[in-house]
């Protein structure tokens, strides 16, 4: 078996930044990612009343303790730690749900309206991880993420990692599919019904869209848990975290158009996905500190498969 180097905790990979906000901190963000979020919605046209200020609190808040408890435990550079978020919430929060409602809903009447939102809210994205980095990282030092990457992937062999990273995003689309079926009976009579804006596509719409959006979840979430030096359990809790609230809870409360009827049952479909695919992610693309070697002086390891 090949015998590679093996991947060791110096202390270019301790975490500088790993310190717990404070709640001033924590609170400044919530308020700051409350009024960008009412913003967005005025920008958009959302008439400002009780029901979009409670939807801009609910963002705020939800996503300002996500980000609080994620952020200071990334270990990277600042600068490096500001494009890796941007890049993760404009597909996790953004671009994955947009590209899924081009084909189930009728918000989008074409492919180039749905180009030019991009733009849009990648801005947003941007503004989000700028104040979550400004708010919680207290000190600027941390690895590069091209350091970090070469470490995480000299772990295993290039073939080990070819396998992997296909199979996690190919496995997103029978979670998607089981749950989905699972809760058909109770929502597609709504996908049925004209005017309501939702749409069923057919199943071979489904499948490539549905693979795709597995392979951009990889994409996006694959460098957080390069960075994110945590056992198993933490980095579970950060892909389901991450996929469920700002990649599904919040986009599905917050969108007045959805029929409050099918609210709770997508609510809870979206959170067996998120888990059991999470769950995924870190069976295949995680490498655990505990179980890397620390010294320089131990024998090299043969990688894992």
């Amino acid at each position: 078996m090949v015998r590679e180097k093996p991947y060791h905790w110096t202390s270019v990979h301790a975490n500088p930044m790993k310190l717990t906000p404070s709640p001033p901190r924590i609170a400044g963000l919530i308020a700051a990612l409350f009024l960008l979020d009412l913003a967005s919605r005025g920008l958009a046209g959302e008439p400002l009343n009780l029901v979009t200020i409670g939807l801009a609190v609910m963002n705020g808040v939800l996503l300002g303790l996500v980000l609080a408890w994620l952020v200071p435990r990334l270990s990277l550079r600042r600068s490096h730690l500001l494009g890796l978020l941007w890049f993760a919430l404009l597909i996790i929060e953004y671009a994955s749900g947009m590209v899924e409602g081009y084909f189930y809903t009728t918000v989008f009447s074409s492919v180039w309206q749905l180009l030019a939102a991009l733009p849009v809210v990648a801005g947003f994205a941007l503004a989000q991880v700028g104040l979550a980095s400004y708010l919680l990282l207290t000190q600027p030092g941390g690895p590069s993420f091209r350091e970090a990457l070469r470490k995480h992937l000299a772990f295993r062999s290039q073939w080990s990692w070819t396998w992997r990273i296909a199979a996690a995003s190919a496995l997103y689309l029978p979670i998607y599919y089981f749950f989905g079926a699972l809760v058909g009976p109770y929502v597609l009579e709504y996908y049925t019904q004209a005017g309501i804006g939702l749409v069923l596509p057919p199943i071979s719409v489904i499948i490539p869209l549905e693979l795709a959006r597995g392979l951009l979840y990889v994409a996006a979430l694959f460098p957080i848990l390069v960075v994110l030096r945590e056992s198993r359990l933490i980095s579970f809790l950060a892909m389901a975290t991450l996929l469920y609230i700002p990649g599904a809870l919040l986009p599905l409360l917050t969108q007045t158009s959805v029929p409050a009827a099918i609210i709770p049952f997508h609510s809870l479909e979206l959170l067996a996905d998120s888990l059991v695919y999470g769950l995924v992610l870190v069976w295949l693309l995680q490498v655990e500190p505990g179980a890397l070697q620390t010294t320089e002086d131990r024998p090299l390891i043969a990688p894992r498969s």
